[in-house]
């Protein structure tokens, strides 16, 4: 078909200009000199000898890091993979993970850096190391180096620690000591699937961790950074890929792991990225929208560590693929034969990143802003499934086409706070919608006129256990039948939308049964039968809305217990006789905790700058605080001590309600809290106190019920009324 793209060398222009052509990728320096640099002040010179000299200063050994057999890269884990490459690799007739490599070039690591410890001398700034008493493990290693260089811009050489046996010096001058590296090989080919070629390669890899020294003093410290590990197959060449939209940038494929991510060397066929658009759209721009719970945060998808923009970067080369296809398709009448394109994914399918699916809406639609259906899409990566008679007809003017892309395999990267619980091993599903306005003509030409990413729909899901609401807290299930409750958040993002909302989001909890608690008191159970009721996320007033028999519970919310505890210590603020006094200082203490000896508050915990509550419930509140203030105040250190603040659950004539194994027989109606003041002050004081505390009792926004007096002491009593 014969094919124009308009304004090409504007466009090619214009995204040199902005940064928009290819994907930023992890360059591994072809020569390590550009990744070991020397950081001054203190780079001392290293000799290497089977036995070190006795030194002027031989007793002072050099301090080397604690190393401890934890994962080098946290988002590595049992399940890790890099794309292409089979899952595990099998070194000395045992079959390892990526994690397990990790960890065994990890300990061994810790045994040199032990050794190191033990038989390293200095003088001066020199230092004699005696490779003798290394552990080198070479059932495992075909090498492990010490990287050195005679000085700065020096070649680097290789020290290799299983081949030193019993030299005297395996360099006779003095050396800069920059790295370790160690190496291994696989007993076995590993099978690299590259769509629909597969080959068997063997595997050369490569574990580097940097070396850096500080001086403070007459101390000396060591510390070792993991800098790559990079898997190469020899056997997997450009050759391989050369008639494929993807191909290998290199003489090889290689895997790379830094701790940025994994990646590897497969890009897309430079002609197809000169010719097809991409997506224009502002990839940096993504990872600066507002997305509530998500702000700043990566995904993983097949060991890549990818943060929006760059996930569509990687997705783009995709697009222009999928567009090379459909150009292809295209007959001389303006029809498109969606097994035509689908024949293309059966030939060149590859997956640099996970792509579920990539599908086309069944109809060119006749301007970008009519509505489409999801219902509508096409498959085009599964051609056994697709309709040979189904047909797209182009029109002798403007067409939009509409794809549809679906990314699978992905995994959230760390725990994740969604205001009121933690969420932990999310599963994470993308889909993209993508037009693409096209211009045919009478004598069969098409004008490619734009290409643009219209719409982005991310969901979370994941199991949630409890939920704290204020006051109180949800736990869903029931521990046999009924599961915990699932989290679903969905977030649509609009690139283009600069005169309104980027950013759409709605949060939603569905469950089959939850009890409301406070500790272990039950204050109410809801079994969801037929599975109409759901909690969701008010994101404007930043509250759970909870269904219509709960809601009573999540009226007061926990700034509003607290707002009560400042009123006091504002109360104290204002009065001159107690402000600054030891009273005073000792509940400011109890209130925020007293740094000066190291004692943190007991209700309260700072978070970015700010102090919030530290406590599941009311009723650990009530413990907490009692703890706090038999510390702060009294002798009495007992948890259990409850004068100083009292929780007590009412019936609906406010009886005192009984619980037995933390069940009562009453309903509960109301919840009063009592807070007693015994501070010993002044009695005209203590009027001034009840004064200001009232005043500022009165300002505070709750509809709460409020009572303020004073016996022997000055208490406070707070009523909340559970029925409504």
């Amino acid at each position: 078909m014969k094919q124009l793209t308009l304004s090409r060398a504007f466009f090619a222009l214009f995204l040199l200009a902005f940064g928009f052509g290819q994907a930023s990728v992890v360059q591994m320096p072809s020569d390590l000199d550009r990744y070991f640099k020397r950081e001054p002040p203190y780079a001392p010179k290293v000799v290497f000898c089977t036995k070190a000299p006795v030194a002027k200063d031989s007793s002072k050994a050099i301090e080397v890091d604690v190393v401890t057999s934890d994962s080098t890269i946290p988002w590595v884990d049992w399940d890790f993979k890099f794309p292409y490459i089979q899952k595990y690799l099998r070194i000395g007739g045992v079959e390892y993970s990526t994690l397990d490599i990790l960890n065994k070039v990890n300990a061994t690591r810790f045994k040199i850096l032990q050794a190191m410890q033990r038989d390293m001398r200095s003088n001066g700034d020199t230092l004699w190391l005696d490779l003798r008493g290394m552990d080198k493990q070479p059932d495992f290693f075909s090498a492990i180096n010490f990287k050195v260089r005679a000085g700065e811009g020096a070649p680097i050489k290789d020290i290799d620690l299983l081949a030193t046996g019993e030299k005297a010096c395996p360099l006779d001058s003095a050396f800069d000591l920059l790295g370790i590296e160690f190496k291994f090989k696989t007993s076995d080919s590993v099978k690299v699937d590259l769509g629909k070629v597969s080959k068997m390669s063997d595997a050369v890899a490569t574990v580097v961790f940097d070396i850096k020294f500080k001086k403070y003093g007459d101390k000396r410290s060591m510390n070792t950074a993991f800098n790559y590990f990079t898997l190469e197959f020899p056997a997997v060449t450009p050759e391989d890929t050369k008639n494929w939209p993807l191909g290998i940038a290199g003489d090889r494929l290689t895997a790379y792991l830094t701790k940025d991510g994994a990646q590897t060397n497969v890009r897309l066929d430079a002609k197809l990225d000169a010719i097809y658009m991409p997506l224009l759209v502002d990839f940096d721009r993504l990872d600066t929208f507002d997305i509530p719970f998500l702000e700043n945060d990566g995904f993983m998808i097949e060991g890549e560590l990818f943060r929006l923009g760059k996930l569509f970067r990687t997705v783009n080369d995709y697009y222009k693929m999928t567009g090379s296809f459909v150009d292809d398709a295209i007959d001389d009448d303006l029809k498109i034969a969606f097994k035509d394109v689908s024949a293309g994914f059966e030939k060149y399918a590859n997956k640099r990143v996970v792509i579920d699916d990539i599908a086309l809406l069944d109809r060119a639609l006749p301007d970008e802003n009519v509505r489409y259906d999801d219902k509508y899409f096409v498959s085009l990566m599964n051609p056994s499934r697709v309709d040979a008679n189904k047909k797209i007809q182009l029109k002798n003017a403007e067409n939009v086409l509409v794809y549809k892309i679906t990314l699978d395999s992905l995994k959230y990267f760390g725990k994740r706070h969604f205001d009121g619980f933690y969420a932990y091993g999310l599963d994470f599903d993308i889909v993209a919608y993508a037009k693409q306005v096209v211009y045919a003509s009478n004598n069969s030409w098409i004008v490619w006129q734009e290409s643009y990413l219209d719409r982005i729909d991310l969901t979370l899901s994941a199991n949630v256990h409890s939920l704290d609401i204020g006051l109180f807290n949800v736990k869903f299930g029931n521990g046999s039948n009924d599961k915990e409750a699932r989290l679903t958040y969905k977030v649509s993002i609009y690139p283009w939308n600069n005169a309104g909302e980027n950013v759409k989001a709605s949060l939603e909890l569905s469950f089959d049964s939850l009890t409301v608690l406070a500790g272990n008191m039950v204050m109410e159970t809801l079994k969801n039968k037929n599975k109409k009721e759901r909690l969701s996320y008010d994101f404007e007033n930043r509250k759970w809305i909870l269904p219509n028999s709960l809601k009573r519970f999540s009226k007061y919310s926990s700034d509003d217990l607290l707002n009560h505890v400042y009123a006091v210590l504002n109360a104290m603020r204002s009065v001159n006789g107690i402000a600054g006094t030891d009273v005073a200082t000792k509940f400011e203490q109890f209130v925020f905790g007293d740094s000066l000896n190291n004692r943190k508050s007991e209700i309260l915990k700072k978070e970015n700058g700010k102090y919030i509550k530290d406590f599941a419930d009311v009723s650990k509140f009530a413990w907490d605080y009692n703890y706090a203030w038999h510390i702060t105040f009294s002798d009495n250190k007992k948890r259990d001590a409850d004068d100083a603040c009292k929780l007590v659950f009412l019936d609906e004539n406010k009886n005192e309600i009984a619980f037995k194994d933390g069940i009562s027989k009453s309903k509960v109606a109301y919840a009063k809290i009592v807070f007693r003041f015994n501070f010993d002050l002044r009695p005209d004081y203590r009027l001034e106190f009840v004064a200001a505390l009232r005043k500022k009792l009165a300002e505070l926004p709750s509809d709460a019920q409020v009572r303020l007096g004073f016996d022997s002491d000055v208490f406070l009593e707070w009523l909340v009324d559970l029925r409504r």
